[in-house]
């Protein structure tokens, strides 16, 4: 009986096989490296500046914008003014009216008469950003801002202030349309009497405005 020998045709085939194989797989490998560094080489890009279009906020903690107090220098007469806050900002003077002429100042800025504001002689403005610039070279200068109804009744409105180079700024906010009145206090301790005690006194000023929509 004749003995059959194995097939090894397959076997072969497949031994011959192995090292095409294992160059193809490290081939492979090799790009595979090579794309990992250039990958990890390139550099990363550079971040897109963030709030560079965003406008500086004219009073924040304490600070007044370089531009708020240029417009504020650029008036002819550094006193009493409200600043528009924009892209450009202008400050226009407004009248700061002390006290002593007011009938009843007291009732300032909650109540208020129509013969106040002709003492005010309020200004007009159109609508927007504002900041109140108070002179004031005194003690604990302070700015109660209200909006005015038309009965004369006077609502709350916080504001930012902030003091710097003898200037007592109140950032106002955004305004719409309506009547605002401001009342400015400081304290000024004068010499002392005969007694040797110091003499402290509140002086006030009011400031109104009357913001009205272009037509």
């Amino acid at each position: 009986m004749e003995r059959r020998q194995p097939e090894m045709v397959e076997s072969k085939v497949s031994g011959a096989g192995l090292p095409l194989l294992a160059g193809v797989v490290i081939l492979v490998a090799v790009v595979a490296f090579l794309f990992g560094v250039k990958v990890g080489a390139s550099p990363a890009p550079t971040p897109s500046p963030v709030g560079s279009s965003t406008p500086v906020a004219a009073v924040q903690q304490g600070v007044v914008s370089r531009a708020l107090w240029q417009a504020y220098l650029s008036m002819a007469d550094s006193g009493w003014a409200l600043c528009a806050v924009a892209e450009e900002i202008s400050c226009q003077p407004i009248v700061a009216a002390p006290s002593d002429l007011f009938a009843n100042f007291d009732a300032l800025p909650f109540t208020s008469s129509e013969r106040d504001w002709m003492v005010l002689s309020p200004i007009s403005v159109a609508p927007g950003h504002y900041v109140l610039a108070a002179p004031v070279r005194m003690l604990e200068p302070q700015v109660a801002f209200v909006r005015v109804s038309n009965a004369g009744t006077g609502t709350l409105i916080g504001n930012v202030q902030a003091r710097s180079n003898g200037i007592l700024w109140a950032d106002l906010g955004h305004l719409e349309a309506g009547r605002y009145l401001a009342v400015t206090s400081a304290v000024d301790v004068s010499q002392s009497d005969v007694e040797g005690r110091s003499i402290a006194q509140t002086f006030q000023w009011g400031s109104g405005f009357i913001v009205d929509t272009p037509r």
